[in-house]
């Protein structure tokens, strides 16, 4: 028969119950534990929250009491620190101008290149004529007419490069085609820059390519010789040489090809006729390089000036190639700003040369250098406005994360 005191023998279940008593409490110690830390960061958290908005200039609301702060919701402060990224990430953006501010300095001698431009233009380059008293002509496409050419008399040495230099494309008088006059503008091959390929083609055939009174292109052939590909350059060299310092001169380079648009237009005249009575007038390489004298001139005198002002930058080995090369940046960007505030100055008074008189409308007096510059600064300034500033975004932030840190831990 089973005692009394075995039947109720609980010692094992109560040791069970004190050992899950003490789990409990060893828990529950460490949940308070846990609670004091994160009442800790989240002090911690809101301080830093408010120093950063602080250093952005923002307002942060907070609950007013501690329990308040430990029992508040985390979705607020989430939703206030995103309100101030957001606001960090504005200042950042709008650290790196997509094109940096230019001094007063800066915009007048700007402004003062495009005027010595416009002003060298005006009363040095002037309008090409030849033998018309209407207009007071370029002193300076003048003064390179007579290099090589004594009264309408060539040089020995460009006499002989004419005599040797002997070519199948250069005829000059074909009906509905050419004549003297014009034969250089409508031979692809007298073309300064387009025409080797065409002059190599035409020494090899022993053809003539050019474009008639109707703007179509023809393949005169000639009876000639084929020509070896190495003599077809040296002759094309020599041919060009010679032909440069005669009375009617070489193309602009290009030039040729407004030929094609023979298209009378509403006023009766066409690209092509228009192009050509300004070659005949003395629109030409020579003139081309007259022109390109007030643009070369007034970039000149602003290189200096950027180079005086700003030069390059620091090279501390203290400072970061990053650094360094953002500096260089910036200073071509203003670089850049500054040629289109001059190309505008100097294209603004090309046009006022073009409507007043003496020119009143004649084409001639139209800078062709002037307004390419003009046109590639405009291009320039356009592509570095919308370049993509990421890596510029990157340092400015970096730098203003590094700053923000140094206050939080100082």
């Amino acid at each position: 028969m089973m005692e009394a005191s075995e039947f109720f023998d609980l010692s094992d279940e109560l040791q069970q119950m004190s050992n899950d008593i003490s789990e409990v409490t060893s828990r529950s110690n460490a949940m308070a534990m846990d609670l004091n830390e994160t009442n800790a960061d989240v002090e911690e958290l809101t301080r830093e929250v408010v120093q950063l908005a602080f250093a952005a200039g923002m307002g942060v609301l907070l609950p007013k009491t501690k329990h308040e702060m430990i029992e508040a919701s985390f979705d607020d402060l989430e939703l206030q620190f995103d309100e101030l990224l957001k606001a960090v990430q504005y200042e950042v953006t709008h650290s790196v101008p997509r094109l940096p501010k230019l001094s007063k300095t800066d915009w007048l001698f700007a402004s003062g290149c495009g005027l010595v431009a416009a002003l060298i233009d005006a009363f040095l380059v002037g309008i090409p004529h030849k033998g018309h008293a209407k207009e007071t002509g370029s002193p300076l496409t003048d003064l390179l007419r007579k290099i090589g050419n004594n009264d309408g008399q060539l040089s020995p040495v460009l006499k002989w490069l004419e005599s040797k230099c002997k070519v199948p494309y250069d005829l000059s008088v074909m009906k509905n085609v050419v004549y003297p006059q014009n034969h250089r503008l409508r031979s692809f091959a007298h073309d300064p820059v387009l025409g080797l390929l065409f002059a190599m083609l035409d020494c090899k055939f022993g053809t003539c390519t050019v474009i008639d009174n109707l703007g179509k292109i023809q393949i005169i052939h000639r009876d000639s010789d084929p020509m070896p590909l190495l003599q077809s350059v040296v002759f094309y060299i020599g041919h060009l040489v010679s032909d440069v310092c005669t009375s009617s001169g070489l193309p602009i380079p290009g030039w040729c090809l407004t030929q094609l648009f023979a298209k009378e237009g509403r006023s009766g005249l066409s690209l092509a006729t228009i192009a050509e009575e300004l070659y005949r007038e003395g629109y030409d390489l020579r003139h081309l390089v007259s022109m390109s004298a007030s643009v070369g001139i007034g970039k000149l005198i602003l290189g200096l000036y950027m180079r005086l002002q700003y030069g390059k930058p620091e090279q501390a080995s203290e400072t970061l190639i990053y650094e360094r090369e953002l500096d260089e940046l910036q200073i071509r960007l203003k670089n850049e700003k500054m040629l289109l505030i001059m190309n505008s100055v100097g294209s603004a008074g090309n046009l006022i040369k073009f409507l007043a008189p003496p020119a009143s409308g004649n084409p001639a007096a139209l800078n062709l250098p002037q307004w390419v510059s003009m046109l590639n600064s405009s291009i320039n300034t356009a592509r570095a406005a919308t370049r993509d500033r990421s890596a510029e975004l990157a340092v400015v932030n970096r730098e203003t994360i590094d700053s923000v840190w140094k206050e939080l831990l100082a």
